[in-house]
């Protein structure tokens, strides 16, 4: 049976949750009306099934999680994966650059600090540093514009790659074996 990497990827969710619920019970509570043999014996029987049905989850997953690792190599989606998280890393550099404070006109600059110059000294602002500095952006409107613009640029190259990836989990398929086909069905993953 063959399936898309979109769906293997649903699907080992499922096993993942189904495998997290599977409880393996290794003791039993007794009272005085009950046969002591028997419970044990069927206290056994019930872990040995739930032991089978846990390790036949997790060979499926690792099953399904290697023939996707094929899949991914011959796609390239490992150095496509790579080229998102740069993206994002990018993205965040020039979004936070293109929100900084743009430079104040130099004017207003030069008159604040001829302003703090002349004053009379009034020792308690200068005493706890009020009002000694000037504080003023030093990129102008214009890169702040291009670095919005890049941040935008590198958006679409990352939405490019994102959905190349969307087509590769929905056109690869990957093949599961009969043993993991039929641990599927039982389960009903499948």
């Amino acid at each position: 049976m063959k399936i898309s990497l979109r769906k293997a990827n649903a699907i080992q969710t499922s096993i993942n949750d189904l495998i997290k619920k599977t409880e393996i019970e290794t003791t039993i509570k007794l009272n005085e009306f009950q046969d002591p043999d028997t419970m044990v014996q069927e206290g056994n029987v019930a872990f040995l099934l739930a032991l089978s049905r846990k390790e036949a989850l997790y060979s499926a997953l690792y099953e399904i999680r290697k023939a996707v690792s094929r899949a991914n190599a011959q796609q390239s989606v490992d150095q496509i994966l790579g080229d998102i998280a740069y993206f994002d890393k990018l993205i965040a550099l020039y979004s936070d650059l293109a929100s900084k404070k743009v430079r104040d006109n130099m004017d207003v600059v030069k008159g604040r600090l001829s302003k703090i110059r002349n004053a009379k000294e009034d020792h308690h602002s200068y005493l706890y540093g009020r009002h000694s500095e000037v504080e003023t952006g030093v990129l102008e409107k214009q890169d702040i514009d291009v670095f919005a613009h890049k941040a935008a640029d590198f958006r679409r190259q990352k939405q490019l790659l994102q959905d190349r990836l969307l087509e590769i989990n929905v056109r690869t398929e990957i093949h599961l074996d009969d043993l993991t086909e039929g641990t599927l069905q039982s389960t009903g993953l499948l």
